[in-house]
């Protein structure tokens, strides 16, 4: 049976940093490297107050987190779900639905006029995904500036 706990109340432990770190990987495609691998790491991101991340266990075994940010921001309170992610072996049982709709409710607790979020095209499962849960593609260009790139000079 799966079970959705949100990481704040989560005692981390090793077992935990390798399940975190092995569904990083599976959502990058590409390793992390050190970025999360101690369970001070984790407790850090715990500690943060904007942001929720939900866990799906099965059993004691993580396979599957998302999480949401909120901003009061000028033009009204916004949310974004970030890190949508569940283990291969556990894609298709309704996981990634259940932690979206966490998020969503959470969204509408806070009093969020808006949720984003952003997936990549090649993730044809789970754009379908949202696109049923009522998300709608928007007609904007996302931008990324890579900071630990040298800018060029303008």
């Amino acid at each position: 049976m799966i079970t959705l706990i949100p990481l704040k109340v989560l005692r981390v432990n090793e077992r935990h940093v390798r399940d975190i770190q092995m569904l990083c990987e599976a959502l990058a495609g590409v390793s992390l490297g050190q970025n999360f691998r101690t369970v001070e790491a984790v407790q850090a991101i715990q500690r943060q107050s904007a942001l929720e991340v939900w866990c799906a266990f099965d059993g004691d075994a993580l396979v599957g987190m998302a999480g949401l940010i909120v901003a009061d921001l000028f033009m009204g309170k916004r949310a974004f779900i970030e890190e949508v992610v569940v283990h291969p072996a556990y894609q298709g049982k309704g996981i990634g639905r259940s932690l979206v709709d966490q998020l969503i409710a959470l969204a509408r607790h806070a009093g969020c006029l808006c949720v984003d979020l952003t997936s990549n095209p090649q993730r044809i499962a789970a754009n379908a995904l949202y696109q049923r849960l009522g998300f709608r593609r928007r007609t904007t260009n996302v931008y990324r500036l890579d900071l630990s790139e040298k800018l060029p000079h303008s």
